[in-house]
């Protein structure tokens, strides 16, 4: 029947014929085309939209939108002064080769005394070994003393005789004499300040600040947010006040 109805017509017809079906087809190739282009897209934007999904529930949750990491709750692995159910925790990352820690440590001591039970404080190893070769091994000291009960002691001798001990080729021997004037075993200081399970917690406890995003000491939290250091004993009672009645 078709053959029959192109033989009565015309050959501008057929020829007219001919381009509308050729249009026809051209314009139905564009069609599929642009459809097949919609459903790259469509899967390229859905492929993209699942990436980001997938990169935001990767990424640590307990960050702040400044990026840096929230710190831990209170643990038994920690060093803790004061009462632990205190209306304001005062978490303190720090580096015993550090001046500005040494600098910090009789401000925060203050702020424990003054505070009484409303604060509590804790202290958190974060040895920037990039530029304290004795980061590391003074932290271990400490560590070691704690171990014997002595932590705190430990630690105010490190900060208060920082400029002898941090550039010294006989840090070990000078901190063994700090334990001699605390009244520790030596026998088992010395084997402490060389044990692997301490070294260990030290270097876990670095590399956790690193996952924090924390790049400087001391990092001090506040009730779990990161300030601005004070720069007096003043300020730092404000925000310490501020926080107690925050927290009725």
């Amino acid at each position: 029947m078709e053959n029959q109805t192109n033989i009565n017509l015309s050959k501008k017809e057929l020829r007219d014929a001919k381009y509308q079906e050729k249009m026809e087809k051209r314009q139905n190739r564009e069609v599929w085309v642009r459809n097949k282009s919609y459903f790259i897209w469509g899967g390229v934007i859905v492929l993209l939209v699942l990436v980001i999904w997938g990169a935001i529930e990767a990424a640590p949750k307990n960050t702040d939108p400044m990026g840096v990491g929230k710190p831990d709750a209170i643990s038994s692995s920690d060093w803790v002064l004061g009462n632990k159910d205190a209306k304001v925790s005062i978490i303190e990352y720090s580096d015993f080769q550090c001046p500005a820690c040494a600098a910090y440590t009789s401000l925060l001591n203050k702020i424990i005394q003054d505070y009484g039970d409303n604060v509590v404080f804790v202290y958190r190893y974060f040895p920037l070994t990039s530029i304290h070769k004795t980061a590391t091994i003074s932290s271990m000291a400490a560590e070691a003393a704690g171990r014997q009960g002595k932590f705190w002691e430990m630690g105010n001798k490190l900060f208060e005789n920082q400029s002898i001990w941090a550039d010294s080729s006989k840090a070990q021997e000078i901190f063994t004499s700090y334990a001699q004037d605390l009244g520790l075993n030596i026998n088992k200081f010395k084997s402490d300040l060389s044990s692997g399970e301490i070294k260990d917690k030290i270097n876990t406890a670095y590399n956790k600040a690193q996952t924090m995003n924390l790049s400087y000491t001391p990092s001090i939290f506040i009730n779990n947010k990161l300030i601005q250091n004070p720069r007096s004993y003043e300020e730092f009672k404000t925000i310490i006040e501020s926080e107690i009645e925050a927290n009725p």
